[in-house]
């Protein structure tokens, strides 16, 4: 008899810590909107953009921690958890301690290039960007071994203690940017304390085995490739639309794809908690499948809704996001064709993730001609907002196709099964 997956608890739970950290978010930057003055929020926005900026390859590296680690625990092999991440821990300390060496000597140039009043902001974050480097080494394998009780209070935790602490300092020592900043790195140091002391808690009692540990470089690179040509396809439009149209038009859009955008995050929590059940080195299981159509089904019963919600009602997400309760006619079109535009995106998400856990890797040729196609598309056609959000469209659905076909099959069909 097979043992409950706890798929769909694990998948509510990741859920539930994702909208927390989202409320923490939203209310920190409220808060430092009040606080600060325009130009020292400004500046706050644009040094933690530089850390969410670096945070695409520290997510492959993320996936490559949980994948080794629940493959480790597959193979009764749990104690080797932290060698692997000392070994990686070591890698990083080499990599981190130069860059922020050279980001200090060249702190006062750059500061002049960002239009910074000083190099405080700058440093700080070179600091916050230097403990970033080991954030994934120390939290992924939480995720590899379904501590998935640990990963939830780890999210959270980071929102909490940046808006607690961040907002004190901002509002009883001084209302700098530094300060938020200072806030942000205190964050990011409690929150991998959490992290570590969950996996101290949960392994604790097992002991390597001094086996040689899995190579994992060739799996970073591969999954790196593939993230960046997602990240890609799910972030450059605002770039492109920036680039082609007026400030104005540009803001505008921006409204409707952070709308749109939030259909791709919905299905991020039930294709983290799938991740670590269905690792593998390339084998399909009838396991494997049955998961996949269960995570599946969930998906669809979270996004669809959404969509559809968005479709009849642009003016309540714009309403609570912008306070544009009476919209034009023109955004409120807008808002619907980039919802449906980034709808394929989310289900491609969760299909990639399916992939990598898998350790299969034949999707990347097709998203690389997804990420072309997308940049000869928007080349042609941009004329208006809504051509470079049909290019998208199109692209989306072309990724989508690609990675659906990519999927392998179990005895040459795909067996899924999905709850009823």
């Amino acid at each position: 008899m097979n043992a409950p997956d706890h798929l769909l608890r694990h998948s509510i739970l990741l859920m539930a810590a994702s909208q927390l950290g989202s409320v923490s978010c939203m209310f920190f930057q409220m808060a430092m909107g009040r606080w600060l003055s325009p130009a020292e929020y400004g500046v706050m926005v644009a040094m933690t953009g530089v850390v969410t900026i670096a945070g695409m390859p520290l997510g492959a590296l993320g996936t490559v921690l949980t994948f080794f680690s629940a493959q480790l625990l597959q193979q009764n092999r749990a104690g080797d958890i932290f060698p692997l991440m000392r070994s990686w821990a070591l890698k990083l300390l080499f990599i981190s301690i130069p860059l922020l060496a050279v980001g200090i000597v060249f702190s006062q140039p750059l500061a002049e290039f960002f239009k910074l009043p000083d190099r405080s902001a700058l440093l700080i974050v070179l600091v916050i960007l230097a403990m970033s480097f080991f954030t994934p080494v120390i939290s992924a394998p939480l995720s590899g071994i379904q501590a998935f009780g640990w990963v939830s209070v780890f999210g959270v935790s980071w929102g909490v203690v940046r808006l607690v602490v961040g907002g004190a300092l901002v509002y009883f020592v001084a209302a700098s940017a530094k300060w938020a900043l200072i806030g942000h790195g205190v964050a990011v140091l409690a929150s991998a304390g959490i992290a570590m002391a969950g996996l101290g808690i949960v392994l604790r009692g097992a002991h390597s085995t001094g086996n040689t540990l899995p190579g994992t470089h060739a799996y970073l690179w591969r999954t790196l490739v593939v993230l960046a040509c997602f990240s890609f396809l799910m972030n450059a439009d605002m770039l492109i639309v920036k680039h082609y149209f007026s400030p104005d038009q540009s803001g505008f859009y921006a409204r409707a794809a952070t709308i749109g955008r939030t259909i791709i995050f919905l299905s991020m929590p039930i294709a983290g908690a799938l991740f670590p059940k269905i690792v593998s080195n390339g084998a399909m299981s009838a396991q494997h499948g049955k998961l996949f159509g269960k995570a599946l089904f969930y998906t669809a019963l979270i996004i669809v809704p959404g969509v559809l919600f968005c479709t009849f009602f642009p003016q309540v997400p714009l309403g609570i996001l912008y306070h544009d309760w009476e919209p034009t006619a023109a955004m409120a079109r807008l808002v619907r064709v980039t919802i449906w535009a980034m709808t394929p995106l989310g289900l491609a998400f969760f299909v990639m993730n399916f992939e990598l856990a898998q350790n299969r890797f034949r999707m990347t040729v097709p998203l690389i001609l997804c990420v072309a196609g997308y940049l000869a598309g928007v080349l042609i056609w941009h004329a208006s907002v809504l051509q470079v959000v049909t290019v998208l469209a199109v692209v989306s659905v072309l990724a989508l196709l690609a990675l659906v076909k990519c999927l392998p099959r179990q005895d040459n069909t795909l067996s899924v099964t999905c709850p009823p």
